[in-house]
């Protein structure tokens, strides 16, 4: 009985361990990528009150890493300008690009912003959702054996 109870313990420190890491790491990087991934520590402090429902507590922090990571690869983050001059015709314009995506217009950039949000949030759930159920069915077939 001791050793099983203090698995889990050594398991949740691990765990604070890591989330402290993660928002230090976030809180260091700022405004770039930090925002980016502030949420993944967050989730993780937050499901501490889950500890013991270990499908929750999964399925909790794999949604906010994918949809976290969803948001980076799909978002705009930067924004570029450019001029050329071509047969004495000044041209200008600019754009977002993204890590993944083609780039985008700067015109078009809001858009991009919210479809990658959009899309991070769907990730999310599906991530979620498949994760935590998993990690249950696997957890009841590992109790029941």
């Amino acid at each position: 009985m001791e050793t099983r109870s203090a698995r889990p313990r050594n398991g949740l420190a691990v765990f604070i361990i890591i989330a402290i890491a993660l928002l230090l790491f976030s809180i260091v990087s700022g405004f770039s990528i930090g925002l980016i991934i502030m949420p993944i520590p967050l989730v993780m402090f937050g499901s501490v009150v889950w500890w013991n429902r270990s499908w929750v507590v999964a399925g909790l922090v794999a949604a906010v890493v994918a949809g976290s990571m969803v948001f980076l690869l799909t978002a705009p983050l930067t924004e570029f300008h450019y001029a050329s001059v071509q047969g004495g015709v000044r041209t200008q314009g600019g754009g977002c690009g993204r890590t993944i995506l083609p780039d985008v217009p700067l015109d078009e950039c809001d858009d991009a912003t919210g479809q990658a949000f959009m899309l991070a949030i769907a990730a999310a759930v599906v991530v979620g959702l498949g994760t935590g159920s998993g990690v249950r069915a696997a957890a009841r077939s590992g109790s029941s054996a």
